[in-house]
């Protein structure tokens, strides 16, 4: 009788102690990703466009409006998603068809008004772009590979048209995260994008013509959200501002 009381007076310390670390326990917060609201383009004090995107339930981009009344549209329907550009009359501009991956990601996309002309795409495990393969009707015409360092940020890309090869290489202020990735504004279809803010970008012409784009420091609020970063290509400098939901 004593040892059935010891064996009793266990078990139920044991699950005063049990429901004790459950009351306490913390829940683990959920990441929250940064989701853009709006994208402004500038030259100097002219403002060139203005994108305005709005999402899904899922943080998938479906829609785009520009300043000028023209939109994208981007509807997602089981493994397919189509995307309409219409210019500020409502007339349907062009539209692409994509087909998504159990990932979400593009396996392939083309454009309605040339449907023998196929892009395939391949990805990491990392969900990162790994080539861009067109064919028209089966026969090879463009091909696009692409790089990362050990950070996840994309180091270069090479293009392979007939007219020759172009290769860029890419720079990062690595001690700044970047929030206007593809993850952060809806096209996580194209891949996540990079982790790091660029810094510059210097890419090489088939003809061996060099062209650099050298960005400035990122401005970054209080939330860590980059709000604007300016990149320059010779004598011409355009600004992209930020905001978020």
């Amino acid at each position: 009788m004593k040892k059935l009381l010891t064996i009793s007076l266990a078990l139920i310390l044991l699950s005063f102690a049990a429901c004790k670390k459950s009351n306490t326990d913390q829940p683990v917060p959920a990441i929250v990703i940064p989701k853009v609201k709006t994208v402004t383009i500038s030259n100097g004090a002219t403002i060139l466009n203005t994108g305005a995107i709005e999402y899904d339930n899922a943080g998938r981009r479906t829609k785009v409006i520009y300043m000028d009344g023209s939109k994208v549209d981007f509807i997602f329907s089981g493994n397919t998603m189509t995307q309409e550009q219409f210019n500020s009359a409502g007339v349907s501009q062009n539209k692409y068809t994509y087909s998504l991956n159990a990932e979400g990601l593009t396996d392939s996309y083309f454009a309605n008004a040339t449907p023998t002309v196929i892009t395939f795409e391949t990805y990491n495990a990392a969900q990162k772009l790994l080539s861009d393969i067109t064919k028209n009707n089966g026969a090879t015409t463009y091909q696009k590979y692409y790089m990362y360092d050990n950070l996840g940020n994309l180091s270069a890309d090479s293009t392979l048209t007939t007219n020759g090869i172009t290769l860029r290489t890419y720079e990062y202020y690595t001690d700044k995260i970047s929030t206007i990735e593809n993850i952060n504004s809806g096209v996580n279809y194209s891949g996540t994008g990079n982790k790091n803010c660029q810094k510059k970008v210097t890419a090489k012409s088939p003809s061996n013509v060099i062209t650099t784009y050298d960005y400035s420091v990122p401005e970054i609020d209080a939330q860590g959200r980059v709000t604007k970063q300016s990149y320059t290509v010779g004598s011409t400098t355009t600004t992209n501002a930020f905001t978020y939901y």
